[in-house]
């Protein structure tokens, strides 16, 4: 696997990663797997900013320190306690420790095309494509009208298909795009468009492993496993881009990532990948109509499930980093859970529940407002973990039909 960094500043440095494998990944999900009674283990892909911070962690700990047991123990022990910038850049190894200086944003899927890294997003989950036989796939977006259903979420609007085909098959277009036909997708223009599915990225393998009882150096009886591994197709990888580490981070080396920990190697990329700049046309659309959607490009994780933090659960009006809205309707996945291991206490970490990348949130809000709304939350995060990289979103426009 080859780590790409790039764009390095003078102090603190911002990089952009591109991770190609040479080998199979795996990403446990979050649900238990105990040896002799699941002979599956289930995995998770792409990974999430948890398990991406994990391997950035680690690997600042690995070039500039080494001491994973004295990190572990909150460093107290350790002989350059004061002068050490590794807690400072990276926080420190237990639950409520400071979270340091850096900065995630991602990971992503990338695909090089003409020499060049396309970073490649999860399409929102109300874009929609129709079920036809041609070749050339038809999609279209969800539309918000304001007909009230009766429900136990009074106040919120459903969204729903256009009338023009209300009596036609159709299902979510499930896959991934790129920024140019996402950008598309902001202003409304969905009818034509790039979707890449996994298996134009990715091929699945199978592998097995089996319990072993070290002491006599035989197998366990009945602890056959078998994991679903990912090889990504050449010339796909992941993309990140990270900010607060110094820029001392050596160029080139070796790196483990996955729950194998596949050896990786990273290098340099020269060019940096400019991604999701404010749109002039979102902009004034926001002015014209006071409607913007929210699209969650990660995972991202509220204290009420669903409902972002500082929208109130009975009025659905509140503030949004800093702005006034009131939440129209949503239209949302099934949440995913995320856990992971605390190598610092030794044991899981907390199973929660993320509200899952794709989904969108209509708010209203003060007309003439659009600049605001796209320099607060354009490219921004909202919810709670969002220095590793979770709640990342974009802003769309929409308006009721």
């Amino acid at each position: 696997m080859v780590l790409y960094l790039s764009g390095l500043s003078t102090r603190r440095c911002l990089m952009q990663i591109i991770l190609e494998p040479v080998d199979t990944l795996f990403f446990r999900d979050g649900k238990p797997f105990n040896q002799g009674e699941d002979h599956f283990a289930r995995g998770f892909f792409p990974p999430t900013p948890q398990t991406f911070q994990g391997v950035v962690r680690s690997k600042v700990l690995s070039d500039r320190c080494g001491c994973f047991k004295i990190y572990g123990k909150g460093c107290l022990s350790c002989p350059h306690m004061g002068k050490c910038t590794v807690p400072e850049e990276i926080g420190g190894s237990f639950s409520g420790a400071e979270e340091g200086r850096i900065e995630i944003h991602g990971p992503y899927l990338a695909k090089k095309e003409q020499g060049n890294w396309v970073v490649l997003y999860p399409t929102p989950l109300d874009w929609m494509r129709l079920k036809e036989k041609e070749n050339t796939p038809r999609y279209f977006c969800l539309e918000i009208r304001k007909e009230s259903v009766n429900c136990d979420l009074r106040g919120l609007l459903f969204p729903q298909p256009p009338e023009s085909v209300s009596n036609k098959e159709f299902e979510p277009a499930s896959g991934l795009i790129d920024e140019a036909g996402f950008l598309d997708y902001l202003i409304g223009k969905v009818e034509k468009g790039k979707v890449w599915s996994g298996k134009d990225l990715w091929d699945t393998e199978y592998r097995s492993g089996i319990g072993r009882d070290m002491s006599k150096a035989t197998t366990k009886e009945g602890q056959l496993y078998f994991i679903k591994a990912i090889r990504l197709q050449e010339e796909t990888g992941l993309w990140a881009k990270i900010t607060g580490l110094k820029e001392d981070f050596l160029p080139h080396g070796f790196i483990g990532i996955g729950g194998e920990g596949r050896a990786s190697r990273y290098i340099i990329l020269p060019d940096t990948i400019e991604n999701f700049a404010a749109d002039k046309d979102i902009e004034n659309h926001i002015d014209e109509t006071g409607c913007f959607k929210l699209v969650l490009l990660q995972p991202a994780l509220f204290a009420l499930g669903w409902l972002p933090d500082g929208i109130d659960q009975e009025t659905y009006q509140g503030s949004l980093n800093g702005i006034q809205v009131r939440l129209v309707s949503a239209c949302i996945g099934k949440p995913v859970m995320i856990g992971g291991w605390d190598m610092a206490a030794n044991c899981s970490k907390p199973l929660l529940k993320y509200v899952p990348a794709g989904s969108i949130y209509y708010f209203e809000v003060e007309k003439h407002k659009g600049g605001e709304v796209m320099k607060k939350l354009h490219g921004k995060k909202i919810g709670r973990q969002t220095r590793i990289g979770f709640g990342h979103c974009v802003v769309g426009g929409w308006e009721y039909v």
